[in-house]
């Protein structure tokens, strides 16, 4: 009964590592789960604080630096969100009866009065003559001090 001996110990041994290894991994497992708890609920009290503390004088020039980061940070959100939206309203010119949410940036149908997105009251699309700024070439709306169409190139009169 030797050779089962042996075996039957190394068998035992080896599921025993396996406990190990099982048992470290759900628990590497829960520990991964918890950090992200963690980030979550810190990334929400900084968030709670900074909206509590920002207009208060006291703490601001504590952690004006901290503010002024997250300012940038939403001015630079914002900007770029701008120049999306007014993207997605010159190519909405270009699929008959599509038109972005001035407000949000919400693809709007030509039926609707109001945004699906914001509730944002949204105009009628214009035709192409009513419109101003607009290439002659594609019929692309543009902003002034624009030279060229963000569309199709054409150089702007």
């Amino acid at each position: 009964m030797g050779f089962f001996d042996n075996a039957n110990a190394a068998f035992n041994k080896e599921a025993a590592k396996m406990s190990c290894s099982v048992k470290a991994a759900s628990l590497g497992a829960q520990l991964k789960d918890l950090e992200r708890q963690r980030e979550t609920a810190a990334s929400q009290l900084g968030a709670a604080l900074y909206l509590h503390f920002r207009n208060n004088p006291e703490t601001r020039n504590i952690f004006e630096a901290m503010f002024n980061r997250v300012e940038d940070v939403d001015e630079q959100i914002r900007a770029i969100k701008s120049e999306i939206a007014l993207l997605e309203r010159q190519n909405s010119y270009s699929a008959p009866g599509k038109r972005v949410c001035p407000q949000c940036g919400q693809i709007v149908s030509p039926k609707d009065i109001f945004c699906s997105g914001c509730g944002e009251r949204v105009e009628q699309q214009p035709s192409n003559t009513e419109r101003e700024n607009c290439c002659e070439n594609c019929g692309a709306p543009y902003e002034p001090g624009q030279l060229f169409c963000m569309r199709c190139g054409s150089k702007l009169s």
